[in-house]
């Protein structure tokens, strides 16, 4: 057998590995921060969104959701008293700063699985064992301290009648995402489709739980941040938009 035979065959194998970690990978969650927790449930039940309330934790965080029956969802974040920890007092700064769209969660395959992946790409990352999740999450000022990956153990059943919005939405369509090279070159090494757009400025890649689009930093003295999330609809090819 030729050299030439071996590459292609290795081309190949490269390509079916990064394919089954792609289809995968998915959307996972969506954090938005809110100043006022209940008003913002009421301004997305207004939107003909059914919200999932969460519960006030002992860090002074409270949270609510969107869910979709894909396991997709969005989380609508506040901090409620004082931040008594390192997670709630980052969310208390990013707040303070002015930041809505926190934060992008993808998962679907395995930590180790991308540990060993963001090793052989050189690009540092920590990671953050739990009960029942594991994240694998970014440095500050890496360009990816937006985005985290996460493992869920212990998947929950859910009542169906959250799945059920009046807006007739039934999955997140699209996430916009501020980003750099970094961040696309990152969804392009872990094996993330590539799709068109229309837009010059923007990259889109394709998963089984929504479009992931990069868009410009709009402010690089900021942390870059989510713009906006659309959802998908059953009556409507528009659906439903929120930008933050």
């Amino acid at each position: 057998m030729s050299w030439t035979n071996i590459y292609a065959i290795v081309a190949i194998l490269f390509s079916l590995s990064t394919n089954s970690f792609s289809q995968k990978l998915k959307i996972d969650h969506v954090i938005i921060l809110v100043d006022d927790l209940k008003k913002a449930i009421n301004e997305y039940q207004v939107r003909g969104f059914t919200i999932k309330g969460g519960h006030l934790h002992e860090n002074g965080l409270n949270n609510a959701f969107i869910k979709f029956s894909n396991n997709s969802y969005v989380e609508l974040m506040a901090i409620e008293g004082k931040p008594s920890d390192p997670l709630s007092e980052k969310y208390y700064k990013l707040l303070q700063d002015g930041t809505k769209g926190a934060y992008l969660a993808l998962s679907g395959v395995s930590i180790t699985s991308l540990q060993k992946r963001l090793t052989n790409l050189k690009i540092k990352y920590k990671t953050s064992t739990g009960n029942p999740w594991t994240y694998i999450f970014f440095y500050p000022n890496s360009g990816l301290e937006h985005v985290f990956f996460i493992e869920n153990n212990s998947l929950r059943s859910e009542d169906s009648n959250i799945y059920n919005h009046e807006n007739s939405s039934v999955r997140i369509d699209t996430v916009w995402i501020e980003g750099g090279l970094l961040l696309v070159n990152l969804l392009k090494d872990i094996g993330l489709t590539e799709v068109r757009t229309a837009a010059l400025n923007e990259q889109n890649f394709s998963t089984p739980t929504g479009i992931i689009t990069v868009i410009p930093v709009a402010d690089k003295y900021k942390r870059p941040e989510i713009r906006a999330v659309s959802f998908e609809s059953e009556e409507s090819l528009k659906g439903t938009k929120v930008s933050y």
